[in-house]
């Protein structure tokens, strides 16, 4: 199974500070995130040696508040978060987005994906297809600049809308 990381946010929150991926939550300063106190998560910061991610180590490692015990007191932090004290909470997408659907009506509050994760996406092209480097490049692009993710809530809409605008 592959463990790409995410995070929930509320709308309000990720959309004020243009939050649409992991990297855009570690470059920002005014949204406080946290993780459950052990396991995969966790571990993948501490240990991270990408710039962005060991950043947000860091951070998190400066408080103990930044740390809960368990998915359920994550997402309970993130739906209490104020404008003063906005807060996002990280854990594996399949995980949360689990979780999630568990919770009802999760209109407030949004996912983010970790761009950088790899895989999700594929094409079926004729072997040595002269637009493979072409489409490749276009889908990075897209995952990066949080149009897939558009695309996706457009495809898939949540909370009983028909579909978004994009």
């Amino acid at each position: 199974m592959d463990w790409h990381h995410a995070a929930i946010i509320m709308k309000r929150h990720s959309r004020r500070a243009g939050i649409r991926s992991l990297r855009d939550l570690a470059r920002q300063t005014n949204i406080s995130y946290a993780v459950v106190d052990s396991g995969l998560t966790k571990n993948f910061f501490r240990t991270s040696t990408d710039p962005d991610y060991a950043r947000m180590w860091t951070q998190m490692s400066r408080s103990l508040e930044n740390f809960v015990p368990d998915t359920e007191d994550g997402v309970r932090r993130v739906r209490l978060s104020s404008d003063e004290h906005p807060w996002a909470f990280m854990i594996s997408s399949q995980i949360l987005r689990y979780v999630t659907s568990r919770l009802g009506q999760t209109c407030d509050m949004e996912v983010v994906e970790d761009v950088d994760a790899g895989g999700g996406y594929a094409l079926a092209l004729p072997l040595n297809s002269p637009y493979l480097d072409r489409l490749s490049l276009a889908v990075v692009m897209m995952r990066e600049s949080g149009r897939m993710n558009a695309i996706r809530r457009q495809s898939w809409p949540e909370c009983g809308s028909t579909a978004h605008n994009l």
